[in-house]
């Protein structure tokens, strides 16, 4: 069996990690320049799911991600920007959102 077929598993899309996001919880630091991205994958013009599914169309192993991946991707982004919100809400936004810009 082909390695990328769509019967190979990445993960359970109805389960999102948490623990993942510990260095953001416990810290409450990001960089500016992630923030920003995050907030564009989130608002657009466009999601993380729409630019996931333009770079699998160009991938001969496409479809790498069934659609319940992708679109868990979306929901995920939620949940680290939600992350985000709540270490600002309990520090000042610039001990949270810390300046990268030279």
């Amino acid at each position: 069996m082909f390695p990328f077929s769509p019967t190979f598993s990445f993960g359970r899309s109805d389960h999102d990690e948490i623990s993942i996001l510990a260095p953001v919880f416990q810290c409450c630091m990001i960089r500016h320049s992630t923030f920003v991205k995050l907030v564009k994958l989130y608002l657009g013009p466009e999601k993380l799911s729409t630019l996931m599914r333009k770079s699998m169309m160009a991938d001969k192993a496409n479809p790498i991600l069934a659609e319940k991946h992708i679109r868990a991707l979306d929901r995920r982004v939620v949940k680290i920007l939600t992350t985000i919100h709540d270490c600002i809400q309990s520090n000042p936004y610039t001990d949270v959102i810390l300046d990268d810009f030279y």
